[in-house]
Parts: structure tokens; C-alpha cells; sequence
């Protein structure tokens, strides 16, 4: 930064390059939340509970059914004109190799979550099945449908999720010329109706859906850590503990994100890909791998076959005690919550690359990928198989 540049920043302040009507609406909306949750934080609880149920209770057949279409759209745009249009222009050039787009794209959509999930979903719905298959639990067709409905909630679906937000952005960014922001994704309906206080209010309301998301990835991820090392080292969790790491979490996002794309998130996604890519082949080869391989396909291909039933199951007779609502639409809401704004960062990245390499291929490489770790995660199923079988 030169001194021009640093001397007109000081005079103006930290804010002015902040659009004011976007940043404060959701900034004070999240202080009030946060100040209830403080004060009276069971009333916060009970409300927050009762909002969830509402919208599980008359949205979630509204869930299942987008999600379903948009993987739906994102096979129809493979195999369309539209994916070898080149975002950004015929003389664009990628700002990123494949394969930092790969890992940064795997980091930001999954993050730690695939995992830790990878292990404990297929073994929690192998003790605890759900009402679709009717199958009674901790046999081996329990075991076989936790891997179905885990691949379903960890691969295809959430990445044509992001795909489908990503595209819109890019399209609309690099094709129409439109302001590369969240709003952007619906200027083919709207037009320039979103220039105005409509497309100021989309653009905050994804600002607070996507706090809130960050907010419960980030308690996810940190009751992942402290219960890891509870496990590993003996360190107890305690509050303390809970406020170390998301201290610790919030120093490296800020790192990475003040460091920009080239240098902080390039890094980190990088290194954090190579370790994932590293463990699943460690413990492929350590592993019972024939196993592996006779799981990863019988899963992925009873995947396949109930792909229809099990993407739009919506427990109409609530035989499942709210499973639905408990699991798949709320993870639905999870990554729909968090995709307008990976959206616009997938855009930016996606520059100098036609539609299918860096959305459509990048869709099923890393839903292979997920998938490769949940059939390897699948191996506690098959140990409480053979325990419960002796």
C-alpha cells in the first residue's frame, strides 16, 4: 500500500469502502440476537428451536424437492451449450491451477465436517435407522442404508448446491456484467430492479444467513477439536477450551483471508487437501482396503438405485420421529444457508474457465471424493457388524 493509498484510508476510516445499507442491517440484527442469547439464553434456545421447527414442519418437502431439481439443472447444464461457455471471455485466463481450485472449492464447501461425519453419521443411522428402509438396526442392510443416506447428504446433492449459486453469479458477473455479489445470482429474473433497495436486501439477508452458518460450523468444528483432544491427549473440554479454539480458528480465517487468494487461502487449502487426500490413502492401505472397495461400490451403487426415493422422502406419515427434518433437510438448509456466498467466491475463482471443468467436473470430483472418504469411514459399521454377529 503505498502512502497516498494509506493516507486516504486513515482519513476515511476502516468503513468507507463498507456499503452501509448491506453491512449494518445484518451486523446490528446478529448484536441484538446475540445480546438475547446472553441475557436470557434458554427463552433464545426455545425460540430458536420453535423457528426450526416451523420451517422443517412447512418447508421441508420445499427442501428436498429444490435440491433434487438443482442436481437435476446441474446434469442438464453438462450437457448443454452452456457449459462450454469460457467465464470471463475468450482471452480469460485462469487465475488459479485445477488443482488449487480443487482444494480450495473442497475446503470451502465440506471444510471439516466430512471428516468427522464421515465416521459418525453411517455409524449413528447403523444404530439408529431410519423409518424409509424400516430395517431393524445394527444388522448389515442397517450398515449398507447408512451409507446410502450419508453419500446422499455429503456428495452430490450439497455440491450442485454451490454449483447451481455459482454458476447463476458467474454467469451474470462475467456473460451479463453485473457487480460480482450475492444478488447477482438473480438478475436474470429481476434485472436491474436489483440495483436498488431490493437487491440490497438480498445481499444483507445472505450476509446473516451466512453468520448464522458460520456460526454452526463453527461450534460443530470446534466441539470436533476439543472432543479430539479430549480423546487423544486427555485435555477435558471445558469452557475455556471451547474459547481457545475458536480464538484460535478466528486467527487463522483472519490470516488467510487478510493474506488474500494467492497467498493465506491458496496455502491453507492446499496443505489441507493433501492431508485429506493423505489420510483417506493411509487408511485405504492399512485398512481392510478389499473391504473398502466392496463397500465404496455395493454403497455408491445402492446409492444410485434409491437416488429418487431417498432425495425426495419427506416422512409424510412422520413414522421417523422428525428424521427428515433432524438430518437430510437440515443439511439442506445448512448448505443452502452458506451457498449464496460460496457462490460468490467460486465465481471469482471459476475466471478464465468454461462452465463444466470448475462446476460440473468439480461436482463429481469431489462428490467422488466424500464418497471415497465415507466408504472408508464405513468401517466401524462393519466392526459393530462383526461384534454383534460373533
Amino acid at each position: 500500500m503505498d502512502s497516498h493509498s494509506g493516507h486516504s484510508i486513515g482519513k476515511r476510516g476502516i468503513f468507507s469502502n463498507v456499503k452501509q445499507k448491506i453491512f449494518w442491517p445484518p451486523a446490528l440484527l446478529v448484536m441484538a440476537l446475540l445480546i438475547i442469547g446472553i441475557v436470557d439464553s434458554e427463552g433464545f434456545l426455545n425460540g430458536a428451536n420453535a423457528a426450526l421447527a416451523f420451517a422443517v414442519g412447512r418447508f421441508g418437502w420445499m427442501y428436498c424437492l429444490f435440491v433434487f431439481l438443482f442436481l437435476v439443472f446441474v446434469v442438464f447444464v453438462a450437457f448443454s451449450p452452456i457449459g462450454d461457455v469460457k467465464l470471463g471471455g475468450e482471452k480469460a485466463k485462469p487465475i488459479l491451477s485445477y488443482w488449487n481450485w480443487w482444494a480450495i472449492a473442497l475446503c470451502a464447501g465440506i471444510g471439516s465436517g466430512i471428516v468427522f461425519w464421515g465416521v459418525a453419521e453411517p455409524l449413528y443411522h447403523y444404530h439408529t435407522p431410519p423409518s424409509l428402509y424400516g430395517g431393524d438396526p445394527e444388522t448389515t442392510a442397517a450398515a449398507l442404508d447408512s451409507m446410502k443416506i450419508s453419500i446422499l447428504h455429503w456428495s452430490f446433492h450439497p455440491y450442485a448446491i454451490f454449483s447451481v449459486f455459482g454458476l447463476a453469479i458467474a454467469y451474470s458477473h462475467y456473460e451479463l456484467k453485473q457487480p460480482l455479489k450475492a444478488s447477482t445470482a438473480l438478475y436474470p429474473i429481476f434485472g436491474t430492479r436489483l440495483q436498488g433497495s431490493f437487491g440490497q436486501f438480498i445481499d444483507a439477508l445472505c450476509i446473516f444467513a451466512t453468520v448464522g452458518c458460520v456460526i454452526t460450523s463453527t461450534g460443530f468444528g470446534t466441539l470436533q477439536i476439543t472432543g479430539g483432544m479430549e480423546y487423544l491427549l486427555g485435555i477435558p473440554q471445558s469452557d475455556a477450551m471451547y474459547v481457545l479454539v475458536v480464538c484460535g480458528l478466528t486467527l487463522l480465517f483472519a490470516f488467510s483471508s487478510y493474506t488474500g487468494l494467492q497467498k493465506g487461502i491458496r496455502f491453507f487449502s492446499s496443505h489441507n487437501a493433501k492431508l485429506f487426500i493423505f489420510l483417506l490413502v493411509f487408511i485405504f492401505f492399512t485398512g481392510p482396503t478389499t473391504y473398502f472397495l466392496n463397500l465404496g461400490t455395493e454403497s455408491f451403487g445402492g446409492f444410485l438405485g434409491d437416488l429418487l426415493k431417498i432425495s425426495l422422502w419427506t416422512d409424510s406419515f412422520q413414522e421417523g420421529s422428525n428424521w427428515v427434518g433432524s438430518w437430510t433437510v437440515f443439511f439442506w438448509a445448512w448448505w443452502l444457508t452458506f451457498a449464496p456466498i460460496l457462490g460468490v467466491f467460486l465465481a471469482k475463482i471459476a475466471y478464465g474457465r468454461t462452465v463444466i471443468p470448475p462446476f460440473l467436473g468439480g461436482l463429481k470430483s469431489r462428490a467422488y471424493a466424500t464418497s471415497a472418504s465415507l466408504a472408508l469411514g464405513g468401517y466401524p459399521p462393519r466392526a459393530e457388524c462383526g461384534r454383534s454377529l460373533l
